[in-house]
């Protein structure tokens, strides 16, 4: 798999060097982006699914992977940003994008911003509740999580990987150390963005989508965020937009359910003009 960085200097003035995997083909462009505290090698089985079909990217978000460390505060428009910086600087556009979590959120506001840059989006169980301004503190959960990865990153690679093992005991064993390895390359800094920030203004951000979209859900019960009343808010407002639930799985719906996940995005890629 091809690496490589692109150089981004946003309209704040901010440069940044953002790493990248990429898997080229004949096909259109297809930017895979990463939840928050991941990077682009967790998406290297689905890479491997999709190999041949479609020109592959996979960036390191800010604070993430090997890209540039988070200087100054961390923002939605400024990932946004720079994954238009990455789709231009590789002569990708429009690009397909398709994003989880913190990586559904940028790809959503990308589509909403940046029009010529996305030719259709998929929405991975992105941060949005019903409301948008949730902060980690009001989930006991997700804040031992966030307390947790500081020390992952002093832990051995041993150590992380039987982490990953004991957290996702229903996962492929080849997503397991992808996960584990981006734990260490954390900049912790980047959790900043999990307090209201990622979810914060969905609704206007979805009204101004006009691609074609599909939101790709999981169980709540399972720890998905998106639940079915939201999903059906989402829809609302997307013009062009398509649910798919994908039955058995939390908030890493691809990773939980591989199988039904891929058919659901091939099948709506396949609709895609």
């Amino acid at each position: 798999m091809e690496a490589g960085t692109v150089q981004a200097r946003t309209e704040a003035s901010r440069e940044a060097q953002l790493a990248y995997r990429r898997r080229r083909s004949a096909g259109p462009m297809l930017v895979l982006l990463h939840g928050i505290t991941d990077g682009g090698s967790t998406w290297g089985r689905v890479a491997g699914a999709l190999d041949g079909g479609f020109d592959l990217v996979m960036p390191d978000a800010r604070g993430h992977g090997g890209s540039t460390r988070v200087a100054a505060p961390l923002t939605l428009p400024l990932l946004a940003e720079d994954v238009a910086a990455t789709i231009e600087a590789l002569g990708g556009a429009p690009a397909l994008v398709w994003g989880h979590s913190m990586g559904a959120a940028t790809a959503a506001l990308l589509a909403a911003t940046r029009p010529d840059l996305v030719r259709a989006v998929i929405l991975e169980d992105p941060p949005f509740h019903a409301s948008e301004t949730m902060r980690t503190g009001e989930d006991p959960h997700l804040a031992a999580w966030v307390a947790s990865l500081a020390g992952m990153r002093d832990m051995t690679a041993a150590e992380r990987l039987e982490i990953a093992r004991r957290d996702n005991p229903g996962w492929d064993p080849a997503e397991l150390e992808p996960w584990a390895e981006t734990k260490a390359q954390l900049d912790t800094a980047a959790l900043a963005l999990l307090d209201g920030a990622l979810g914060a203004g969905w609704r206007a951000t979805l009204a101004r989508v006009t691609c074609p979209a599909l939101l790709v859900t999981g169980d709540p019960a399972r720890g998905a965020i998106v639940t079915p009343e939201v999903a059906a808010e989402a829809l609302a407002l997307l013009p062009r937009g398509e649910v798919a639930r994908i039955d058995g799985a939390g908030h890493s719906v691809h990773r939980d359910r591989f199988g039904e996940t891929l058919d659901a995005v091939h099948g709506f890629l396949a609709r895609v003009p």
